[in-house]
């Protein structure tokens, strides 16, 4: 194992389980691929980062986080779900939906995405659902980011075309 990684680590910490981690890190990768020695690493940082952050399972904020979780996810569904009613609902009563334009769709689809990965989460498959629901807003952030850019980025579609241009 690299003294690096093992240098991310808390000092009293790595004092106490430096040499149990480098032995474990050398059984998970002796013989692996490459692909398989950059997760392990990944997971060395990521898990250095929570105890120097304080927030792994033996720390009150920890414990707090994994508290939370299931109330920020469900929330999070809801305010994904209220805006795909909404949207919907505008289609329905107007005629003229509020996903005229490509970053409209973009967003129903981020909003979409996370509100199956919330449904997901809470069902039982908490991972996948947690990635999948934070990819959603992810992707929510980045279009809303495009559309508040000025120029040519907000377009919207018309029958033959795209018209491009500053609003």
């Amino acid at each position: 194992m690299s003294r690096r990684l093992l240098r991310l680590y808390p000092a009293e910490f790595r004092r106490d389980f430096g040499d149990e981690i480098a032995e474990a890190h050398r059984e998970a990768t002796e013989g692996a691929g490459r692909l398989a020695r950059l997760r392990e690493g990944c997971d060395i940082v990521a898990h250095a980062l929570r105890l120097r952050l304080r927030v792994g399972s033996a720390h009150r904020g920890g414990l707090l986080l994994a508290a939370a979780a299931p109330f920020l996810l469900a929330a999070t569904g809801a305010r994904a779900a209220f805006l795909l009613a909404s949207a919907l609902n505008r289609a329905h009563v107007t005629g003229r939906p509020d996903f005229e334009d490509p970053v409209g769709y973009a967003l129903l689809a981020c909003d979409l995405l996370t509100l199956i990965g919330v449904v997901v989460a809470l069902s039982g498959r908490y991972a996948f659902g947690a990635r999948s629901a934070f990819a959603g807003v992810a992707g929510t952030s980045a279009c809303l980011l495009v559309a508040s850019l000025p120029g040519p980025w907000r377009c919207r579609w018309s029958t033959r075309r795209i018209c491009c241009r500053p609003w």
